[in-house]
Parts: structure tokens; C-alpha cells; sequence
């Protein structure tokens, strides 16, 4: 049997026989050589008369291709001056020995201009942020997917193990959502590619005729979003770019979608039709069913049978043998390449496990070689027998004669088996179906993950109508004899249109090297999110042992007077009020309370005393907050914070809240910044990425409406925000602070509450402001938010910044990419250039982050070295920690 050619060998064979379909042209033909289009030129050619040549004409997606084919005559003996200048009587000889020549010149021509060369970048550009942000709802669905995780299991409400079956039922969604959603960015990158060509491919799916597929691609891609410019300047609207960015965005989005479903629809319907093809069905007589039966079975046939790949070397001359060099006897390949998958077919230890297409001979059983084979009569059959007596059983069935099995008896026997026979397939297939498809679709439902859950079902159909009728497996399975049936359609334009889309569709999109690609690095997100879902499983706080904290109070910094920071004192928003007067804070103080949240209340009940002064100063309220969470059943909540009280000041308080510490911390972050941090790469990758600085927090929302209220519950802003709601009223002058995750809850919290917060390179919540609950204003976020954000410190500006926030120095190189992230460095820089102001300065300033020492305080005997070594002993004996530094 003549196996299949591959997709790509039938264009090369055909390619060959157009080229040989190019007739030699006679000596004295006028008509010049015949050219012969192939499908790949996407559009016929067009053939011209100018200035007494025939140009053959040959669109590109930025150029054109020009054969000038030009007749000239040359003699019998090949001059090449005509012999214009013989005398007249031996005219008639010159014209008789007269021959046409005819020259082709191929000349690239470039058909742009700078205009069009603009409107495509315009349309590449929009398509580029469409592309961005579709791989942004692709991630947000894989990481709210796993982030629910551990609330259906129970690990919020600290009763693990009780919805043990939705974890499960949402993991067997996973196969679904990969191949969905890499054929989705797949289509994706062909949409952004095709958009800089020219369009071709977004036109010729619609299959619409050329002047309204031009009309219609020019209307939604420009014409709409310029008219709604102009008028919004016309009706002197606040802000005209923004509202163009919006329609612009909406418009382009629907082309995509509609792309994206014309892509399916071509690829089904092309499957459909190249089964009627094949099997030469009528149209009135064609079974959907059988259709469906034979696309599936091919398909699988396709994707489970064995290949080899073959290397030949071959002369130029030689021609194609019919069936492939596979089955010549001349030729005898170089190389021979067979995947694992073919190479375990062919093991003989698995034999069993495959059918191999053998000659048929005889095959004795067992019973026959015992010659103990039982009868069947119509005396002892039932149905029950001959259903379970198996495939491989042997046995002895009367056909005639007295004991033979009557007519009732065979057809009940024939229809017995088939019903078993499709209620044993039906069976499998429900499992699947069941454990695939219906169980995590149910799930996701039933746990109230109805985004996510209404997002999986169009991925699942989608991706079974792309799976199942697969236009590329056809033409891969049947090959090149198959192809040339393409005939049937009417008119070769037609013909040669319809196969360039064919091959598109399926080169760039079905069998694209970009749809694996995208499977891979959607199975990556998967693989570490599964791994971060661990890990938050484990039940760890995070408030093991840290390093020691070292104070040294008889050494000080005297502060920058070159660079000196406006914020070192925190005025107006930020002062303390005592007795009714007003007093400025110091930065440095907020900075070292969030740090402090990181800390047991042993080590802040030792620390605080010595960075305030004296005793009771400053109190680490943990029994009252825990007595809080208790109360409010937040306890299972894994965010944690602190409440600082000052006796002194009875009426000032300071909640802080703890950064990323646990991978619940972490998937937090992403819970929170992903879609803002994906917005801001897709803004800065883009060409010209400023211009959609405007509608960013309206894309993050869009983006991130997949979250399910579950999911928004246990979020960590909602239970700090609900504590500074309970406490508002007892302090007048309430704060907030937190590092890097922390002062990002913070920056939330403060906009919810309406207190004032410090942040510490805390992330941003200008873009997700909207994604929120309740949501929060730019005017809240700017009002009563300060960050503190060191240079080279990417996370802490991921979302935006505030418009109160202090650009620092930062001495980390700059080989450390996520040095001027850390708190305490930023604790260091603070005290550093602010000064210590009466404050002890932290020794790991001088050892680990390499700040100049301190200057003694008055006549101390002792280095600076010396006095850190002696704190740090205090500290372990006062914190009954065992965790040295390690400095010494």
C-alpha cells in the first residue's frame, strides 16, 4: 500500500509538475512561454500588455515580482542584428532563416509607499496590544485556576482535605485549557503577522468578495476608531485619544474574535469537504455522522500510527518514483529516523500492546491445539454466553441440524453484541467525557468559579472542533493524489485562492510550530503554579527563625546634606497629633515598623524599645490582634500584620503589614499584580506603548474579571481593610505601612479606609484599582498614599506609582537584579542619608549592604565591629533566638 506524502513533499511534487507543464516554446512561437500559478502566491497573477512586452505581475505582501517577457528574433546561426542591412533581393531569405527569441527579465519592484508602510505599523501596533493582553487572560486564567486551589481545599477556612474532589476535578481541566489556549495565542500570532502583511489572510477567511473584505478590514481597523476621533474633538470632549483608544480597541478586538471563529469554521468546514472529496460523496446524500466518523478515525489513524523519516540522496535528473523513494528499488535512503513512539511499536516485549498490519494466515488457539473446544447449541446458548465469552475465546457454534441455533437465537446473539459492543465504547467515552469534561466543567459551577467555569466550556468546544476535524491530519494521512482532487471546484482563480488559505491556515495556525511553543510555555506557568500551590499547602506562617537584628545606639549617622530627601520628615497627611498639636513623623520610623511585621512579638518586644527609647513607647499589640482574627473567623487567612500602639500618644497607631514571606504570599502577588504587571511589559514592549497609557486600568480589568468572588474573599487587602475599619474610630491618627507585598496591601487598604499609608517599595494600585472590592479612585490612591521606591526596583513599580512617592538612591549593583527591592536595604538607605535623628543604626547596613560606618557617638572605646558583635549576643540572649549572622 502507497502510504501518505506529507503536506509539504505534495507541494514540492506539485511545484514539479507545474514547472514541467511550462511548455518549451517553439522557435517561431509568438506566445512566449506559459507561466503556471501555484496556490502558495496566494493571488493569481495578472498578466499585462506594456510597451510591446507581456508582463506577468506577481503580488507580494511588500513587493511585486515582474517577468517582462519581450520577443527579439535572431538568425539561424545566431546573430543577434536581424540582418537589417542585407540587400532587398536576399530579403526573403534573411526572413525564412528569421527566429522569434523570447527574453525574460525578472525585475522586484517595491509596492509600498510610506503611508502605507504607516497604516500597517498603526495596525500592527493595535493588533500587538490585542496580542498582549489575550496572553495576559490566557495566564489569569491559568493562575486563578490554581489559585483557587487552596480555597476549594479548604486551607482558607483551616479545614484542609474537606473538597478534596474539586481539586481533583479542576487539575483534569488543565489538558483542556493548554491545548485551548495555545491554539488561541497561536491564532493570536498569525493575527499580529498577517496585520503587518497586508491582511491577506484576516480577508481571505471571511471568504467575502474583494471589495467588501477591503471595506470592511479598512472601516473596523481605521475608519470607526478616526471618525470617533474627530468627533470627540468636534463635541470638545475632556479626553477625545482616550475614547478613540476604546473603540479602537473594541474594534479590533471583534476582528479578532471573528478571525479567530473563521479560522475554526475554516478548518472544520475544509475538513468536511475534503472527506466528501475523498470518499466522492453527493452533497444530498452526505451523513454528518459518517463524516464525523471518518474524520475521527483518520485522525487517529494519523496521530497513533508509526512514522519513519527518510534521508535520500538523489540526482537531479531522476524522477520522483510513484508511492516515494520508500518503495523504489534503486534508491536506499542514508538515514533513517523513527520516533520513540514508533520505535516502541516495534518492541517486541510490547507487541501486545499494538496490531500490526501482517499478511492474514491461520493462528491456532490454545483449546484448538488441546482440542477441548465446548459447543454452542440451541439447548444450552444465552445471551449472557455469548456476550462474555471474549474476542480470544474459541468455541463451536451448530449452524446446522438438530442442535443447531435458531434464526431468533443468531439475531439475538448479532444484536446482543452490538448494543454491548457500543455501550462498552460509550462507557469509555463517558469516563472521559466525565473526568475530562463534564466533572471539571460541573466543578468549576458548583465552587462559584462561573468565569472560569464559562471559559472552559468555550475552550472545550473549541478545542474538540479543532482537535477532531483536523484539515491538517486529512492532508496529512491521504497526501498528494488526494490534493489534486481540489478540481472539482470551478474556475482555477477560485481553486488557487482556496488552497492558499488552505495551506495558511494550516501551515501558520494548525500544524504551527508556534501552537507547541505556546504549549510548552503555557505547561511551564502550570508546572510553577502547581509548584507554588504546594507549597502553600504546607500550612508554613512564615514566622520561623530570622536573622538576628543588630542595633548599635553609640554610633550615629549624620545625614547626606548633598542629598538629603524632602520626606525624611513626614508633614502634612502624616503628622501625629498629641494633646491636639500637630508633630511631623519620620520616615525612617515607618520603614522600620514594616519591617517589624515580619518579626515574633519576642523580637519586637526587644527591638522597640531600643529604636524609640524608652520602655512602652511603642507596644506590638499581638494578643489584641489575634484575638481580632479570631473573633472575625480570619484567622485561616494567611496574611499577617501587626498593630503598634504608643502609650505616650494614646491616640496614633500603626498597623503593618507583612510582605511576601510564604508561596501563598507569592501567589497572592500574582493574585493581586499580575494583570497589571502583564500590562505594563505588553505597554513597554510595544512600539509607541505610551499611547495607551489611558485605557491600561480598564484592560486590567477586563482581563482579570475571570476571579472568582471566592477568590476575592480571602483576599488579603479585605481582611486589613476590615481591620482598620474596626479600629478607625479608637485612633484618630491611624497609619498603615508595609514593604514590598506588604506595602502594596497597604497602598489598598489606606484608599479603601481613607487612613494615610507609607509605603516601602510597595506595589502599585493605579492600574488594578478598578479590579478591587469595593473599587478605589486615582483621586483616593493619590490623596492618601506616599511610596518609597529605591532606582532599578522593577517590583516595586509594578501597577504604577502614586503621585506622592520619593525616587531613592540604591548602592546594590547593578548585576543584582532584585538588590533595591530589599527592605532592609531600603531601611539602610533611609537611615543613611536621612540620618539616625537620635535612632540606633542597624549594623547590617555596614556588613551586608556595604554603607559607610557610622560615627561614634562622644568618646566610646569600642569599634563598630566590636559593638555589633556584643548587640548581637544581647539580642539572641534577650529573644532566646539561636540564629547568628554569620559576620563573624
Amino acid at each position: 500500500m502507497t502510504p501518505p506524502l506529507p503536506l509539504g513533499s505534495s507541494i514540492a511534487t506539485e511545484n514539479q509538475e507545474n514547472i514541467r507543464s511550462i511548455r518549451d516554446h517553439d522557435d517561431d512561437d509568438e506566445t512566449g512561454p506559459n507561466f503556471v500559478d501555484h496556490f502558495s502566491l496566494r493571488h493569481p497573477s495578472s498578466t499585462v500588455r506594456f510597451r510591446g512586452s507581456r508582463v506577468h505581475v506577481y503580488e507580494s505582501a511588500n513587493e511585486q515580482i515582474l517577468l517582462e517577457d519581450r520577443r527579439s528574433h535572431k538568425d539561424s546561426k545566431g546573430d543577434h542584428d536581424g540582418n537589417d542591412d542585407e540587400d532587398d533581393d536576399n530579403n526573403g531569405k534573411s526572413r525564412s532563416r528569421q527566429q522569434h527569441r523570447h527574453t525574460v527579465t525578472v525585475k522586484r519592484m517595491d509596492s509600498t509607499s510610506f503611508g502605507l508602510r504607516t497604516l500597517r505599523l498603526a495596525y500592527t501596533l493595535i493588533s500587538l496590544l490585542i496580542f498582549g493582553y489575550t496572553f495576559a487572560l490566557c495566564f489569569q486564567i491559568i493562575l486563578f485556576l490554581f489559585l483557587n486551589l487552596p480555597v476549594d481545599a479548604g486551607l482558607t477556612t483551616g479545614s484542609p482535605d474537606q473538597e478534596l474532589n474539586k481539586v481533583i476535578s479542576t487539575l483534569l481541566s488543565v489538558p483542556v485549557f493548554l491545548f485551548g489556549l495555545s491554539s488561541l495565542m497561536a491564532i493570536g500570532t498569525t493575527f499580529v503577522a498577517d496585520s503587518w502583511s497586508g491582511g491577506y489572510l484576516v480577508r481571505a477567511v471571511f471568504t467575502l468578495p474583494v471589495v467588501i473584505s477591503e471595506i470592511i478590514y479598512f472601516t473596523f481597523f481605521l475608519l470607526m476608531p478616526a471618525l470617533t476621533f474627530i468627533i470627540a474633538l468636534c463635541l470638545q470632549l475632556e479626553n477625545p485619544w482616550e475614547v478613540c483608544c476604546y473603540v479602537w480597541i473594541a474594534t479590533t478586538a471583534f476582528t479578532f474574535c471573528c478571525f479567530g471563529l473563521a479560522i475554526v469554521w475554516t478548518e472544520v468546514s475544509t475538513c468536511f469537504l475534503l472527506l466528501s472529496i475523498h470518499y466522492n460523496d453527493n452533497d444530498e446524500d452526505t451523513n454528518v455522522l459518517l463524516q464525523i466518523q471518518r474524520s475521527i478515525l483518520i485522525m487517529q489513524t494519523q496521530k497513533y500510527s508509526g512514522k519513519k523519516e527518510e534521508e535520500y540522496l538523489v540526482s537531479g535528473e531522476d524522477i520522483a518514483p510513484n508511492g516515494g523513494y520508500t518503495f523504489s528499488e534503486v534508491h536506499q535512503p542514508m538515514q533513517v529516523k523513527r520516533s520513540l513512539y514508533t520505535r516502541l511499536t516495534q518492541m517486541k516485549c510490547l507487541q501486545f500492546m499494538w496490531e500490526p498490519l501482517d499478511p492474514v494466515k491461520r493462528i491456532y488457539s490454545i483449546e484448538e491445539v488441546r482440542d477441548v473446544l465446548p459447543f454452542v447449541t440451541n439447548h444450552n446458548w444465552s445471551l449472557e454466553r455469548m456476550f462474555c465469552s471474549g474476542i480470544r475465546s474459541r468455541q463451536v457454534i451448530s449452524a446446522k441440524g438438530p442442535s443447531a441455533l435458531s434464526t431468533d437465537q443468531v439475531m439475538a446473539s448479532l444484536i446482543c453484541n452490538i448494543i454491548g459492543t457500543i455501550f462498552i465504547i460509550l462507557f469509555f467515552i463517558s469516563i472521559s467525557f466525565f473526568f475530562l469534561f463534564l466533572w471539571p466543567l460541573s466543578t468549576l459551577f458548583l465552587v462559584g468559579n462561573n468565569p472560569v467555569g464559562g471559559v472552559f466550556l468555550i475552550v472545550s468546544i473549541f478545542s474538540f472542533l479543532r482537535k477532531y476535524f483536523d484539515a491538517a491530519a486529512i492532508l496529512c494521512e491521504l497526501g498528494l493524489p488526494f490534493f489534486k482532487k481540489y478540481s472539482s471546484l470551478k474556475g482555477r482563480d477560485k481553486t488557487l485562492v482556496l488552497k492558499s488559505r488552505l495551506a495558511d491556515v494550516v501551515g501558520n495556525i494548525s500544524r504551527s510550530g508556534s501552537v507547541v511553543r505556546w504549549m510548552y510555555l503555557f505547561s511551564f506557568l502550570v508546572l510553577l503554579t502547581f509548584v507554588m500551590f504546594l507549597g502553600a499547602i504546607s500550612q508554613d506562617d512564615g514566622l520561623g527563625d530570622r536573622p538576628p537584628i543588630v542595633l548599635v545606639d553609640d554610633y550615629y549617622y549624620p545625614g547626606e546634606n548633598t542629598l538629603q530627601y524632602p520626606t525624611c520628615s513626614m508633614s502634612k497627611g502624616f503628622q501625629l497629633s498629641v494633646d491636639g498639636e500637630n508633630f511631623n513623623s519620620a520616615l525612617a520610623d515607618y520603614a522600620f515598623l514594616s519591617a517589624m511585621a515580619y518579626e515574633v512579638p519576642s523580637v519586637t518586644g526587644y527591638l522597640l524599645p531600643q529604636w524609640f527609647g524608652a520602655r512602652g513607647i511603642a507596644v506590638d499589640e499581638d494578643e489584641f490582634v489575634k484575638q481580632y482574627r479570631e473573633e472575625s473567623g480570619t484567622d485561616g487567612n494567611p496574611t499577617y500584620f501587626k498593630l503598634f500602639t504608643f502609650p505616650s500618644v494614646p491616640e496614633t497607631a500603626v498597623v503593618a503589614i507583612r510582605g511576601s514571606q510564604t508561596s501563598w504570599d507569592w501567589m497572592v502577588n500574582m493574585q493581586l499584580w499580575s494583570a497589571s504587571g502583564l500590562a505594563q511589559i505588553v505597554k513597554w514592549l510595544t512600539p509607541y506603548g505610551w499611547l495607551w497609557t489611558p485605557v491600561l486600568d480598564d484592560l486590567v480589568y477586563f482581563v482579570s474579571i475571570i476571579q472568582s468572588d471566592s477568590l476575592k474573599k480571602v483576599s488579603y487587602y479585605t481582611v486589613t481593610t476590615d481591620f482598620v475599619n474596626s479600629i478607625s474610630d479608637t485612633y484618630d491618627s491611624l497609619r498603615v505601612t508595609g514593604a514590598s507585598l506588604g506595602g502594596g496591601i497597604a497602598i489598598i487598604t489606606a484608599a479603601q479606609t481613607g487612613v494615610s499609608a507609607v509605603a516601602i517599595s510597595g506595589l502599585g494600585a493605579e492600574l488594578s484599582r478598578n479590579t478591587l472590592d469595593p473599587p478605589v479612585s486615582i483621586q483616593d490612591i493619590n490623596e492618601r498614599v506616599f511610596n518609597f521606591i529605591p532606582d532599578r526596583d522593577y517590583i516595586g513599580r509594578i501597577g504604577g506609582r502614586p503621585r506622592q512617592h520619593q525616587e531613592a538612591q540604591c548602592n546594590a549593583s547593578v548585576s543584582n537584579l532584585f538588590g533595591c527591592h530589599s527592605m532592609w536595604r531600603s531601611v539602610c538607605e533611609i537611615n543613611y542619608r536621612c540620618g539616625s535623628n537620635g535612632s540606633p543604626v542597624i549594623c547590617r547596613c555596614v556588613l551586608n549592604f556595604d554603607y559607610p560606618e557610622p560615627l561614634p557617638i562622644g568618646n566610646t572605646t569600642r569599634s563598630f565591629k566590636e559593638a555589633c558583635q556584643e548587640q548581637e549576643q544581647a539580642f539572641l540572649n534577650g529573644t532566646g533566638l539561636n540564629v547568628t549572622s554569620g559576620w563573624w
